[in-house]
């Protein structure tokens, strides 16, 4: 059976509020990791807290290490019960940054339903930075 795990609200510095360098760090510690994500090997790493319940309805806390490239990284996140765990993992992920990825903002998505006999079209909108 599959299991719903809760995240809360999404923090600033996950991928889908966009990219800022203002919310990179050169190390996940245990003061900024739910503030900062990190770069290793060019790729934007950022640590989440979840919780979700088992068999006997205890709630169990984990540590998700989740990373965004340009290229599938799903191999790359794993779940930790501790956070210095993931902490430790995320930090190593590469010796060095590498390339920063270029800074934006989250996309909008606008879905219509333009006539009787069509179906719904959907529109993405990228958005830039706010400053």
């Amino acid at each position: 059976m599959g299991r719903h795990t809760n995240f809360g609200q999404l923090v600033a510095h996950d991928v889908m509020n966009g990219i800022d360098h203002a919310n990179i760090a050169p190390e996940l510690t245990v003061e900024n990791w739910e503030s900062k994500a990190i770069i290793r090997g060019g790729n934007y790493v950022w640590v989440l807290k979840g919780t979700h319940k088992d068999e006997q309805g205890e709630e169990i806390t984990g540590y998700y290490v989740r990373v965004y490239a340009s290229t599938p990284t799903h191999h790359l996140q794993k779940d930790y019960p501790k956070v210095e765990t993931a902490l430790t993992y995320a930090n190593a992920l590469a010796e060095e940054e590498g390339e920063y990825p270029e800074e934006w903002g989250s996309t909008s998505f606008i879905t219509m339903y333009p006539g009787l006999g069509t179906g719904p079209l959907t529109i993405e909108i990228p958005n830039k930075k706010a400053e």
